[in-house]
């Protein structure tokens, strides 16, 4: 339940946001939705609502690829003898890469991340790079020395 509070907040952020863009050019709303972005990034402590902002952003990007695209989903070209075989995998693949990459960080505990060494690494590779300046809140005390 201590999850509702921001969970609506970000919402309401979203809904305002979106609300007061709706009338604007495509590139306007963007560059908005970019700015409230990196503002909630820098602030460290709004950063449920950065991922708020960037479902809104992914959201939009979703919308221009889809606009920009012929139809509906890419079918999948065979491999030719002129193409690079690294870049077509790529291309081919990415999406199975991205969901696997998901699921293995999902598979971090909430709680007591330095346990195993394998959520340890994606914890303090998260506090280190990912997160912003001030780090995570408890990740002092959770640092092996």
């Amino acid at each position: 339940m201590w999850t509702l509070s921001w969970e609506m907040y970000g919402s309401m952020i979203i809904f305002l946001v979106l609300g007061l863009t709706a009338s604007c050019k495509h590139f306007w709303r963007r560059l908005i939705l970019l700015s409230l972005a990196w503002y909630y990034f820098k602030a460290g402590y709004f950063l449920c609502q950065f991922l708020f902002v960037s479902g809104a952003l992914l959201a939009e990007l979703s919308l221009f690829m889809n606009a920009t695209k012929t139809g509906g989903a890419k079918a999948s070209v065979p491999y030719s003898a002129g193409q690079s075989r690294w870049r077509w995998r790529i291309q081919e693949y990415w999406p199975l890469g991205m969901a696997l990459l998901a699921l293995f960080l999902a598979s971090s505990p909430p709680e007591n991340q330095t346990y195993a060494p394998y959520s340890r690494t994606i914890y303090f590779f998260f506090e280190d790079y990912i997160t912003t300046e001030g780090g995570l809140s408890s990740s002092t005390s959770l640092r092996l020395t």
